[in-house]
Formats: C-alpha cells, sequence, structure tokens
C-alpha cells in the first residue's frame, strides 16, 4: 500500500479501513468501506483483492524483494496481474536484467524476451539455470565460492542481482534471493537447453519438492508434447470423483423414489449427505494447476474425459480448496468441452463464486451441466444472477440449492431458478436471507410474474421449495398458485416454518384445480396454516402423499386432507391415524409411514398386516413405551409369520430410551420369508444371542440396523 499510495497518511488511512475491517468473504454489502477515490489507493486496493484470488502469487510476497517485483510487474501492466505465475516471473527476470545492462552499453528496450538475449547476457543466464537446476535436483539451496567458479559468465554480470551472499561458520555463502527464482530459473534450464525435457519433467513428477519448478516448466513449454497427455488421461484407472453419499435404507428408497427422480439427494440435508473421505489427493489439484499454468485448452478436454462418470464432487468432505484453485477449476471446465452429468460445489462462500462465475465465459456452449448441487453462504443477487446466467447452465435439467442467509429477493431467485430453459427438477432451500427494502407495488408485480413462469412452465416436472425466515410468504403463495395452474409438474414439497400464515383458498384452489399432480408434500405447522382452511374437492391425481414432518404439529391439515384423497400408494404420516381407516380408503398401499401412540393402534395395524398382500414398505414410530404391550408383541410376531410380502421393516422409537423385546420380532422373524431389510432398536440383553442367532439363519434378511 506504501508502495503504490505515495502519501504516507493517505496509505495508512486505507490501511486501518480496509484492513480493520470484517474481511468474511460473505459479508453483506451494506458493510463494506467507502474507500478514497485517489488513483494510486484504488490501484493498491486492486492489487490486494487480486492477490486474494492468486493466492499463488500472494504467498510469495512476504518476502520484500519478490512483493517489490510484483508492484513493478503489476505497474507495468497497467494494473493487471499475468495470467500464469510463469509469466509474471520471466517478465521480473527480464526487468531485472534491463535494469542491471544500463550499465552498459545496451538499451534495455532492445530486450523483449529472455528467449532473445544476445549472447553476452543469455550466456550467463544459461550458467544460472544449470546451476539452479542441478542443485535443486538434490535439494540444494546454498552454493560456497568454488562451486560457483564455473559460473565465468555469470560472475561477470554478478549473477544479474538474483543472488545474495551470507556468512555460515566463516564462510561465505551464495543462494538465490527466493526459492522461488532458483526454481523458475530451473524450469528454464529443463525448457529451454535439456535435450530430454519430457523425460525430466516425468523424472521429478511425483516430487513434492519440484512441484513448483514443474508448474512453471508447464508455464513455459505449454505442455506442448503429445508425451504430457499421459498425465491427464487415465484410461484404465479413470479419476473417480463422484460423491459418496450414505446408501439408503430400503424404507427411504421406497417413499422417496415416489417424490425424487434421484432419491439418493435428500431434501432436508442434502448437501451434509456425504460419507467422511480421506482421499484429498484423489482430486487432482496439481493437474488443474499444470492446466492453468499451461493454458492448454486440449489438455483441459484430456483431463475431464479421464473423469469417470463426467461427474466431480468438491464437498468439504473430499476436498478444501483455495481462491486459486477455484480459478484452475473453472479454466479447466470452461474448456473442457464436456457435458458434465453431476457438479458438486459443496458449500461456496462469495469470493469463490464471485472467482467461479468470472472465469465461466459464454463464448460456447460445447462445455455443459445436466445436475448441479451447491450451497451457497451468504449470496448476493448480483452472484447469484450471474451464476444461473452462465452458458454451463443453459441446458441444466436438475438443480439442487441451498441459499444460506445473504441478500436477496427471494421470489427473484426464484424467477432466475425458474428461467433456465432446460430445468426439470428444482430443489431450493432458503434459509433466513435479508430481504432489500423494496416498492411494494414492484415486489407484487414480480410475484405475479413468478406465479406466470410456473404456470406456463412447460419443462418443470418436481419441484421443492422451502423457505426459513420472517415476514415473506408471498413468493411460497406464488409458487402454489403457479403450480395450481401448471400442466406438466407431478411431484411437489412444499414447508413453511415460519409466520406469517398462508392466505385463504391457497391450499383448497391446489388441490381442486390442479390434475397433473401425483405426488405431493406439505409440510405447514397449524398455526401457519390458513384461518378457513376448509378442504371440499380434491382433483389431484395423487398417489403419494407426505403430510407435515417428525417431531412437527400438523395434525390439522391431515383431518382436513386425508378424508378427501383415496387409492394413494405412498401415504408418509408424522401425527397418528387410525389404521382401519387408511387401508379402508388406500387398500393399494404399497408404502407407509405411520406413528403410533397406543398399544390398541398398533396392534390394529398389525393384525391388518397379517392378510395384506399389497404393503412392501412400513415405517412406524412408537411414541410410547407403554404401547409394546403382550398383545402388540402376538400381533407383531402373527404379522411377521404370516404376511410374506412386505419387503422393509422399520420400527423406530420417540425416544432414545424406548426398545422393543427382541421377543416380539424373533418368534415371527423366525417363520418369514419376504422381509429383506430390518430397521429396529432392540436392548442388550440375553435375548439378543436369540435374535442374532435366526437373524443369522435368514438368506432373505440381508440388512439390519
Amino acid at each position: 500500500m506504501h508502495t503504490l499510495q505515495k502519501d504516507k497518511k493517505l496509505a495508512q488511512e486505507i490501511i486501518t479501513k480496509y484492513f480493520n475491517r470484517d474481511d468474511d468473504s460473505d459479508s453483506d454489502g451494506d458493510d463494506e468501506v467507502k474507500l478514497p477515490t485517489n488513483e494510486d489507493s484504488q490501484l493498491a486496493v486492486k492489487l490486494i483483492n487480486d492477490l486474494k484470488i492468486r493466492n499463488d502469487v500472494q504467498s510469495l510476497c512476504y518476502v520484500p524483494l519478490v512483493c517489490s517485483m510484483v508492484i513493478l510487474v503489476y505497474c507495468k501492466e497497467g494494473g493487471h496481474l499475468p495470467t500464469t505465475l510463469t509469466q509474471l516471473y520471466e517478465n521480473f527476470i527480464l526487468q531485472t536484467i534491463r535494469r542491471h545492462v544500463k550499465r552498459h552499453d545496451i538499451d534495455p528496450h532492445t530486450l523483449g524476451s529472455l528467449s532473445s538475449l544476445p549472447t553476452q547476457l543469455a550466456k550467463p543466464l544459461q550458467e544460472m539455470c544449470q546451476l539452479a537446476y542441478t542443485n535443486l535436483a538434490v535439494t540444494k539451496m546454498t552454493f560456497s565460492s568454488h562451486e560457483l567458479q564455473s559460473l565465468s559468465e555469470a560472475v561477470k554480470e554478478e549473477y544479474f542481482g538474483l543472488m545474495t551472499t551470507f556468512t555460515e561458520y566463516d564462510e561465505k555463502k551464495y543462494q538465490f534471493l527466493h526459492l522461488s527464482i532458483q526454481e523458475f530459473l530451473a524450469a528454464w534450464w529443463i525448457a529451454k537447453h535439456e535435450k530430454k525435457t519430457e523425460e525430466v519433467f516425468k523424472y521429478h513428477f511425483d516430487d513434492d519438492h519440484f512441484r513448483m519448478c514443474l508448474r512453471f516448466v508447464a508455464g513455459l513449454t505449454h505442455l506442448e508434447h503429445e508425451s504430457y497427455q499421459q498425465y491427464f488421461n487415465k484410461p484404465l484407472q479413470q479419476l473417480d470423483l463422484q460423491c459418496m453419499k450414505k446408501p439408503l435404507f430400503g424404507f427411504e428408497t421406497c417413499h422417496l423414489s415416489y417424490f425424487y427422480q434421484n432419491p439418493g439427494i435428500k431434501f432436508n440435508n442434502f448437501i451434509n449427505n456425504h460419507v467422511s473421505s480421506n482421499d484429498f489427493d484423489n482430486v487432482p489439484i496439481l493437474l488443474l494447476q499444470l492446466l492453468y499454468e499451461s493454458q492448454n485448452t486440449e489438455l483441459c478436454q484430456v483431463l475431464a474425459q479421464s473423469i469417470n462418470n463426467h461427474s466431480l464432487c468438491l464437498d468439504s468432505d473430499r476436498v478444501s480448496l483455495s481462491l486459486f484453485d477455484w480459478l484452475c477449476l473453472t479454466y479447466c471446465m470452461n474448456n473442457s468441452n464436456t457435458t458434465w452429468n453431476h457438479l458438486h460445489l459443496g458449500t461456496v462462500f462469495n469470493q469463490e463464486l464471485s472467482v467461479f462465475t468470472a472465469g465461466l465465459t459464454n463464448n460456447s456452449l460445447q462445455t455443459q451441466c445436466k445436475r448441479l448441487e451447491v450451497r451457497l453462504h451468504k449470496p448476493t443477487d448480483e452472484l447469484m444472477h450471474k451464476l444461473l446466467q452462465t452458458s454451463l447452465l443453459y441446458t441444466i435439467q436438475e438443480c439442487y440449492s441451498e441459499l444460506y442467509e445473504g441478500q436477496y429477493v427471494p421470489c427473484l431467485v426464484l424467477l432466475q431458478f425458474l428461467n433456465l430453459p432446460q430445468l426439470k427438477i428444482l430443489h431450493l432451500i432458503i434459509k433466513h436471507p435479508t430481504i432489500p427494502t423494496a416498492d411494494n407495488t414492484y415486489y407484487t408485480d414480480k410475484c405475479t410474474e413468478l406465479e406466470k413462469c410456473i404456470e406456463m412452465n412447460s419443462t418443470l416436472q418436481k419441484m421443492k421449495i422451502e423457505y426459513k425466515g420472517e415476514n415473506e410468504v408471498t413468493s411460497t403463495n406464488s409458487v402454489i398458485r403457479g403450480v395450481t395452474r401448471n400442466k406438466t409438474i407431478t411431484s411437489l414439497k412444499i414447508r413453511v416454518t415460519t409466520p406469517p400464515p398462508l392466505p385463504d383458498g391457497v391450499i383448497e384452489q391446489l388441490l381442486k384445480d390442479n390434475n397433473t399432480l401425483q405426488a405431493l408434500s406439505l409440510d405447514i405447522l397449524n398455526h401457519l396454516l390458513p384461518s378457513s382452511l376448509n378442504i371440499v374437492e380434491v382433483n389431484t391425481p395423487l398417489t403419494a402423499l407426505e403430510i407435515g414432518r417428525k417431531g412437527w404439529w400438523s395434525s390439522k391439515l391431515m383431518t382436513l386432507l386425508l378424508p378427501q384423497i383415496k387409492r394413494l400408494h405412498c401415504l408418509m404420516l408424522h401425527d397418528p391415524h387410525p389404521p382401519h381407516l387408511l387401508f379402508l380408503s388406500h387398500p393399494s398401499l404399497h408404502t407407509l409411514n405411520l406413528p403410533l401412540d397406543t398399544a390398541e393402534s398398533a396392534t390394529e395395524l398389525f393384525t391388518i398386516l397379517q392378510t395384506n398382500t399389497i404393503l412392501k414398505a412400513l415405517s412406524v414410530e412408537i411414541k410410547e413405551e407403554r404401547v409394546y404391550t403382550s398383545s402388540m408383541g402376538t400381533s407383531l410376531q402373527d404379522m411377521l409369520t404370516q404376511n410374506q410380502t412386505l419387503k422393509y421393516l422399520e420400527i423406530n422409537n420417540a425416544s432414545y430410551d424406548i426398545f422393543i423385546p427382541s421377543s416380539f420380532l424373533t418368534p415371527g422373524l423366525r417363520h418369514n420369508t419376504s422381509l429383506q431389510q430390518l430397521c429396529v432398536s432392540i436392548p442388550l440383553t440375553e435375548e439378543i444371542k436369540t435374535f442374532f442367532n435366526v437373524i443369522s439363519q435368514k438368506n432373505n434378511l440381508t440388512e439390519l440396523k
């Protein structure tokens, strides 16, 4: 800052304002400091911001010489960092030599590049490059006077000022001003003077000590030789970078398949449904950095084709990316000419999102994404607009996104998502946004536009909207009204958890007028339902219905809605309901979730299932320990013995200290031949030995939880 802004007082003022603010990458725009308009100050701040992205350069700026070098090149380039680190160092070395030759009768402006130096300068540079490489190869960074005797030409030129001296045990020692200078000069030797450049590159490829040097080699050679493809093209051992998610248990698979095209992506926690992994090395960070340094677009395509199923997971459990890594990733992706089947970006902060969107140029539709998963942390309207306008998402079909906090208008964001021309599935979770103050007429008009957009959409098939925040029901209302008149949406999940309540008539109109919905999930708390809710007519052709969710009161909607719906195949209830009424209205139930709060209701359910031949998946939640009576246990045993069609059974408990006696299960399981997956909580008693003995002999029962 002091170098670029000569006014010391002004420089210190900017440092105080700029560096004492909350520089969180996701800080809200209202907190930004208004900086002075002085041109030098703006240049200094711009360089600081650029270095945040180019942390490969920033990490070197702690050395005063390198920092001065960066500032010098930055100013000469008109306030821009060179695209690659190689270009930066090549520029710096050239500038250093230009300053050095001013003492000779050589016009420094005639020195156009390092490759075209006159012989009297090229020879000493070559000597220094050879010294740099031969010593880097043996991890040696300091040299004695004796070791430098052979550098006759370099000595004459005083090593171009690129070396310094120090005393060690009364002996004069030499070293390069910075390790990165030695690494660059070593790379210059490999690329420009080594006859077998590609073989040297291969020899050092797995040497972490040579990592920076190889990046410089990539920048100098552009990795144009065909032999470099071997590092990016791995047909026999494809890079498996797909999401590793927890496998679904049987009941989950059954019930979610009615609502989701991809059941493995859970609505509540699809962002965090990953198996923890230690395969950080499997994500090819070095390859991405080499690609960016080489600026070789052809190799971007080669690497993309080596990624298994064109599926890339960047969840934080798998990899941690710096801003520079995001820059490299985006360069590779933008030039991959590949249709990515699945991109999971994990949690993305604003600076990362800014780098990602800036690198995705709209000059080609060759790079596309079919499915995107992303959690945006405190996003802004502007950044989300840039993301959704990128050509990468032009043909996207599935989008699973969570927006955590941030500053934006929810209905405008929804409109942008829905304007993706080929979108078929949208899961959008909006959590606690700060909604900018807007003219009521403008906001009303946009909500009307959202409603009309959904109504006219002819590609969207499945939609899930969850909103958590205060005083914003208009967008949810517009979504429901739009779906009411839509002709293609077959699955809808709506979650309303905060005031104000939904307006009167919106739910009734949906159930009466929509004729395409097959799966409907309404998670609306009792006190958030319309005050005059009265469901008297349901024309929607539902086969799957979910009301409420575990632990939340939604009995009012269940009581009003269930009597009006018949012949469901999947029913997910989270409040108790008489079992006989369910099977009377829905004799073709394949999947059922039902809480049980009395022994009588449990006995009734298991008695019905003794002769039922339709139900395939059952999940019950035992609300009270008093449900476990001997009569309930007998009916459960008889059900397991007689029912030969139930495949998936879960018996969950409302409290961790409630267990089902294993004696209720063992006799029935002994005779059962249909059950494939079982999930139960049983106590560690002597009876458990008999339970496991029976389980171990069951060929049909393949999974136990």
